[in-house]
């Protein structure tokens, strides 16, 4: 069962367009996009949830006064990662839990050897992702791919065909984190 009535609204409107447009070409555009603006998201949630004890998070603090002027995808995957490394918060012990664990499926190893093909990289048959880790290849396919104009309407079919499925697994497996938020 796939939870998309957890996400926020402009988040599910985003979804539900990518989904629904037929154009494949069109349809990887916006579901890159939907992940990364969902990426935006789980790290916004997570740096709320740091924030709601009276531990200190300075580390994380620092990094967005330091980096945030005009963060890109990769500034924001570092926020989150510095938010979960550098604070002994218990309220964050299950999201470090949720965003850190391996999820595994068919439509994860299917998008995996996809991406590994197409960078020409190791890591064919590699069956399983954490939520992190699938942020990360987003934002490679963003920056290797949409930034270098290097897309073609054939590799666009190819990735979102595996794309979509993973995103479904990712949201599902972010279930516990998005109820937090509400």
């Amino acid at each position: 069962m796939i939870l998309t009535n957890r996400l926020p609204d402009f988040l599910e409107a985003d979804l539900n367009n990518a989904i629904r447009t037929t154009d494949g070409f069109q349809k990887f555009f916006k579901t890159v996009f939907f992940n990364l603006q969902f990426l935006k998201y789980v790290t916004c949630i997570t740096y709320s949830i740091s924030k709601s004890s009276d531990i200190k998070t300075t580390d994380s603090d620092k990094f967005l006064i330091n980096s945030f002027q005009i963060p890109s995808e990769g500034t924001w995957l570092q926020l989150l990662n510095t938010i979960l490394s550098s604070s002994n918060n218990v309220y964050l012990e299950d999201v470090k839990k949720i965003l850190r664990s391996k999820i595994r499926s068919q439509t994860i190893k299917k998008f995996l050897n996809t991406y590994y093909s197409i960078f020409n990289t190791s890591g064919i048959g590699q069956e399983c992702i954490t939520s992190i880790e699938f942020f990360e290849k987003v934002i490679n396919i963003k920056n290797r791919l949409v930034s270098h104009n290097l897309v073609t309407p054939e590799l666009a079919e190819k990735v979102v065909n595996d794309l979509i499925p993973t995103t479904y697994d990712i949201i599902n497996h972010l279930d516990n984190l998005l109820l937090i938020s509400l």
